[in-house]
């Protein structure tokens, strides 16, 4: 069974919260530059210059790669227990792209956009992004999207995005003050960068409309979605016991549609 995400049972105080939340963020982006997930594109480098780039690039991701945090190992061995485990060939694609690049599910890897990454020094960035794309990559390899509807795939991707922001530590190191002014910042932004985000790679198949509330339906499930995880590290203690559970458990997850 493809997976798609459950509609929200919560209770009505609940809801109006995450509301709430969502219609502040989307009158806070009406105001904003856009420019955390967009780069103005520039004329395209030479061959010599650009395969140059990219050998520099793949050096980089296999060193973070080769640093494992506890988000990087979580996801990874979450891939390799769901019968898809990771490969550096077929799911890192460094590529001529605007932007930071995401994960491309017509070819099942991770596009990296090359003119980015190339002025990007900041090895926790990196391991953001590639974490996020490991996230998509995990879901996918539960998920047969032929067999989805046009709703269900819009809701499929939504509930991504959700969980890549979940579970790849960057709401950890959030500095903006909108979401440190929030109780619950963590889970503020989460909803803040994946709407951001999603706005920005879906506005093109659909309508703004669409997005939102296929957005405002998922959310709350998506994002208690811990998988492969048994909890949503928001901590380092958290995050330690969480690879320390997946690691000691040896459960392999039953997964028939193994995507990869």
């Amino acid at each position: 069974m493809p997976f798609v995400p459950k509609p929200n049972i919560t209770d009505g105080s609940s809801q109006k919260e995450i509301s709430a939340e969502i219609e502040t963020v989307s009158n806070v982006q009406q105001h904003r530059n856009r420019i955390v997930f967009e780069q103005k594109s520039e004329p395209p480098k030479s061959t010599v210059d650009f395969e140059t780039s990219k050998s520099t690039i793949t050096a980089q991701v296999k060193a973070v790669l080769s640093k494992l945090d506890y988000s990087t190992a979580g996801i990874l061995l979450g891939l390799k227990n769901s019968g898809c485990p990771f490969n550096m060939t077929r799911h890192i694609k460094v590529e001529d792209c605007p932007g930071q690049g995401s994960y491309d599910y017509s070819r099942q890897s991770i596009s990296i956009c090359q003119d980015y990454w190339s002025k990007s020094t900041r090895e926790g960035a990196l391991r953001e992004f590639l974490v996020r794309g490991l996230v998509s990559a995990y879901d996918h390899c539960f998920t047969d999207i032929t067999q989805l509807s046009e709703q269900q795939y819009l809701d499929f991707r939504n509930c991504s995005r959700i969980r890549e922001f979940t579970l790849s530590k960057t709401c950890d190191y959030e500095s903006q003050e909108s979401s440190k002014m929030k109780a619950d910042g963590f889970k503020y932004c989460v909803l803040e960068n994946s709407s951001i985000s999603l706005e920005e790679t879906l506005q093109k198949s659909y309508s703004a409309e669409n997005i939102e509330d296929s957005f405002r339906k998922v959310f709350l499930s998506c994002y208690e979605d811990k998988r492969p995880f048994d909890r949503v590290p928001t901590s380092p203690r958290d995050w330690e016991l969480a690879l320390k559970n997946l690691t000691f458990s040896g459960k392999r997850t039953d997964n028939p549609v193994k995507n990869q």
